[in-house]
């Protein structure tokens, strides 16, 4: 049987938690972050990153 509870992701709990728009952009950040927590990035280090990683995971045509 399925649960009647709402299940609330834990990246959206946080956003909301800090006031924060929940966008697909804020909701890759956040999971980066969480995911690489052992790091300290700059903005423009940051985007980098995140572009690295989607250009890996995105096949080429």
């Amino acid at each position: 049987m399925a649960s009647l509870l709402p299940t609330t992701d834990p990246i959206d709990a946080l956003l909301s938690a800090h006031g924060l728009r929940r966008t697909s952009a804020a909701r890759q950040v956040l999971g980066w972050l969480l995911a690489h927590a052992d790091t300290s990035y700059t903005h423009a280090q940051l985007q980098a990153a995140l572009q690295a990683d989607q250009a890996l995971a995105v096949p080429a045509d």
